[in-house]
């Protein structure tokens, strides 16, 4: 146990935006919160934004991310369950601006996996099932 008192703190804070938020408007708000909460004996300093991009969504009903959901039936032998999640990954915004194509995002972790925490993980079956999936959308894709 640590006996004294850190002179100080910091934290970053990542956020996935939903459709319609701006990446500024929405730092300009939480940096808000943060300083009006700092009690009057500190100070705090927020930074940032690092880095930002809009989100996006897709039509699940797209072909594509059809092809994804047969891949991924393929390599897990089991249903895939659609989540509206990583459409703020920057990428996914340039391709959909510059291509007007949905971008098919195929996840191989489990929630159990933790992922980007310090106990992340990935099972041996999860990667193998993952490399089927991507052979067969691949397959499935270039036809």
């Amino acid at each position: 146990m640590k006996t004294i008192i850190p002179a100080s703190a910091t934290a970053k804070i990542t956020m996935r935006l939903v459709p319609d938020q701006d990446p500024e408007r929405v730092f300009e708000r939480v940096a808000g919160y943060v300083t009006s909460q700092c009690v009057p004996f500190a100070t705090v300093e927020v930074k940032g934004p690092l880095g930002a991009a809009p989100p996006v969504a897709f039509d699940a009903t797209d072909p594509a991310i059809e092809m994804g959901r047969q891949a991924l039936r393929f390599g897990f032998g089991a249903e895939p369950v659609l989540v509206r999640c990583g459409g703020s990954i920057p990428v996914a915004g340039t391709f959909w601006q510059e291509l007007a194509k949905p971008i098919v995002l195929m996840g191989f972790s489990l929630d159990s996996d933790g992922a980007h925490s310090a106990n992340e993980h990935f099972r041996v079956e999860s990667f193998l099932n993952g490399a089927k999936a991507s052979a067969c959308f691949i397959d499935a894709f270039a036809r």
